[in-house]
């Protein structure tokens, strides 16, 4: 990033005004980004272990990790955890956000 020197009250509420456009199109990103993982959270986990193919190929651990990982019950505990992380990265983004604006 970029040290920009701001030397009177219009330059600083332009830069204020992009950060939020920036916060902004972050979070956007971030909800895509959680939707995205909460969604395809099985396949990606299950590829990232057995490497990717049929689930006809995955033999017997395969299939069961796979039905493991479809369990709803689990991936409603993923999905909470996931909302959780990304409700923290949004409250620490919006604390850093709030000190740059106020040095």
């Amino acid at each position: 990033m970029k040290k920009n020197s701001i030397r009177n009250v219009d330059a600083l509420e332009k830069e204020i005004y992009k950060r939020r456009l920036r916060l902004r199109e972050i979070e956007k990103n971030l909800g895509h980004n959680v939707d995205h993982m909460r969604d395809n959270f099985g396949s990606m986990a299950l590829q990232s272990l057995m490497g990717p193919g049929k689930n006809s190929t995955l033999g017997i651990p395969g299939n069961l990790m796979l039905q493991a990982i479809n369990n709803e019950k689990l991936q409603n505990s993923l999905a909470a955890l996931v909302e959780r992380l990304a409700e923290k990265l949004g409250d620490g983004i919006l604390k850093l956000t709030e000190k740059i604006q106020h040095k």
